[in-house]
Formats: structure tokens, sequence, C-alpha cells
């Protein structure tokens, strides 16, 4: 993913502005722009990288496919905005606020700005439109005249760069198709991300639903259930054949694995996260050239569990004797406890409840 976003250029923007639902729930009309929104330099450079930190790796951003590609659907309106003039880009940017308001069905959801932008990025520099929808704050800014330090009040911002309040749609043509009048775009060219900060919430998963499905008309990509298997073994080989974890930890550390994919609330996941929250030093460090090696997406992908359904629901645990224990995977750490008998090649087990019955 790093390498799709190198060299990233936005060459066209423009801003218009959604409203959340009158008290009646009735939608209210974007106020939308005539042109082209006219940056200044580091204005263009601090959209940028926004927009790219957002996107690339070990950020909230996942991959999804596209399920609505019809006539007048979010995915042809952003390709014509690749592909057209600038008058072209700007009514279809329209069109795009429109259907975002429509879109936003609920009284809950807030407006906000809507940026809708267009460029290169890559080494070969493939076409991107990004949509982006931005919730504005209030703040401040600090302003020194001589010795004095006041501050001065700001309403409205947006995308700042500790304000996570944005979601973002972004469609990168992986295949480059010459503009012939309204001819449909396949959604196989392109490659599709959706950046929401909430949407790893259990919470508020809801909430960031309308923006993905209905505005956007995304799915999850269907390999999210042989992703998240693919992330469950490759993180049990590492923890199993690495020297960096002591043979004494690395119980802790499946069960580090099994809290992120089975406990954690979290609708997301990613190789980044995992080793910032369960690992430390070398041993992240390792683990992440691991997943890399394995080729493990680098950003978040959303979490199925369905393939893993079975090894989950009971951990088991084999030691070089050849015994085995096994318990629920839920209450293992609970009902069983595993001491290593320092200077002896013993384990001591201490299990909660009698032996009932032998096979």
């Amino acid at each position: 993913m790093r390498s799709m976003l190198v060299n990233f250029q936005v060459q066209r923007v423009i801003a218009h502005q959604v409203f959340a639902r009158d008290p009646d729930r009735r939608v209210i009309s974007p106020r939308c722009s005539t042109g082209l929104t006219r940056l200044e330099p580091s204005g263009r450079l601090a959209l940028q990288e926004r927009l790219v930190s957002a996107l690339g790796d070990n950020s909230h951003a996942v991959e999804m496919s596209v399920s609505k590609a019809e006539t007048g659907s979010t995915f042809q309106k952003a390709a014509r905005c690749i592909e057209g003039s600038d008058a072209v880009f700007t009514a279809s940017s329209r069109d795009l606020a429109v259907a975002l308001a429509d879109a936003q069905s609920s009284r809950t959801i807030p407006g906000g700005v809507v940026l809708i932008t267009s460029g290169i990025s890559g080494r070969d520099g493939r076409r991107f439109v990004a949509v982006v929808k931005a919730e504005t704050d209030d703040g401040f800014v600090s302003k020194t005249v001589g010795e004095e330090v006041s501050f001065e009040f700001l309403p409205s911002l947006f995308m700042t760069a500790q304000q996570k309040l944005y979601k973002i749609g972004f469609f990168l043509e992986t295949k480059r198709m010459l503009a012939t009048g309204d001819r449909m775009r396949d959604p196989a060219d392109f490659l599709v991300l959706v950046y929401d900060h909430n949407m790893t919430a259990k919470e508020t998963q809801g909430a960031a639903l309308y923006f993905y499905e209905a505005f956007l008309g995304c799915c999850a990509t269907p390999s999210s259930a042989a992703l998240t298997r693919d992330f469950y073994f490759k993180s049990k080989k590492f923890i199993d054949t690495t020297s960096l974890i002591p043979d004494a930890d690395k119980l802790d550390a499946h069960g580090a694995l099994y809290t992120y994919l089975k406990v954690d609330q979290r609708h997301t996941l990613s190789a980044s996260e995992f080793a910032s929250r369960y690992l430390s030093g070398k041993v992240r460090d390792a683990y992440r050239t691991h997943m890399r090696e394995e080729e493990f997406p680098t950003t978040a992908v959303n979490k199925d569990l369905s393939y893993l359904a079975r090894v989950l629901r009971r951990r088991r645990h084999t030691f070089t004797s050849e015994v085995s224990i096994s318990g629920p995977a839920e209450r293992f750490a609970e009902l069983v406890k595993i001491m290593p008998d320092d200077g002896s090649d013993h384990t001591l087990v201490r299990i909660a409840g009698r032996l009932s019955h032998t096979d």
C-alpha cells in the first residue's frame, strides 16, 4: 500500500456543504460550489498529508468492494470525476454531495464539509478520486505580539492534524481506460479504500454504515474471513517459532492473540495494531517484519471469525512430553494456571475442578 501512495498529488479539489436533516427528517439541499477551490501550496500540501496519513499503512483504512456500480451510483459519479473536464468534475461533485445528503437518513448524522479531490498517486501516476465528508469543530489559534501570548477563537475547523471527524472514500484507478462519453466503468479497474476512524468501534459501526454502504455503495471484501484466518495462523506461527519470546511467556502471547480476536469488540484488525497493543521492543519489530514477509496486508482488514469459530472455541496446549490439555477458550486463563518448575524440565499445572471422566 505504501508504494501506491508515493508521489501523491491532489490536482483538483472542490468543496460543498451538507446538512443534517430537518426536524421532520426531510433532506436539506446541500450548498454547492460552482467552481474549483483554489488552495495555497501550504494548504494543498496539508490536505495531501491528511489523506496519505488516513489511507496509508497502519491506518484505519479498510479495502472494500463496490457492490453498487449501476448508472447513477456513487462509483460511476466518482469515475466521471477522474476522467472529466473541470466542468464535468464540478457537476459530478455536486451530484455526489446530493447523494451524500440523501444517504444521511438519520437526524443524528451531522452535516459537514464535503471535499471532492482528484489527482495522481504512485510511481506510475495512477489517477484517483477521493470523497471526504468532514465534520466541523471549534478551536483556538495562538497569537504572539511582542512578549504577549494570546489566542483567537476559530469556528468551523475541519480536518485538523488531531481531529479525526472525517470519512474518506478513495477510488484508485488500477487499469487505465480512455474516456468515451457515458461509458460505464468497471469496479474491477479500481482499488477502493474507506477510512472512518469510528468504523473500528462496535457501538459506532451503524453510524459508519450510511457512508460506506448507503452512500459509497461498498461492502466488505469477500476475503475478510480468509484474511482473519491468515492473521491468526501467521501470528500464531510467529509466537510459536520466535526465540525472542521466552517459552514461559508464550502462553501469555497466545492469550493476547485470542483476546485481540475474540474479546476485543473492534470490527477491524491489523498486524500493526496488535503489535502496538500487545508486544514490545524487539518482539514488536520482529513481528511486524514477519507479517510483512508473510505478505499480510499492512492496512486494517475487516474482522470476520467465520473460519475460526471452531479454532477459537477451545484452547489446547501440548507439552514436550506430548501430553495435551484443552479447555473452553473464553475461560481458560481463569480455569487453568500453567507455571514452569524453575530448574527442571517439568511444568506445574493447576486446574480448577476435579477429574470427572477419562476418555
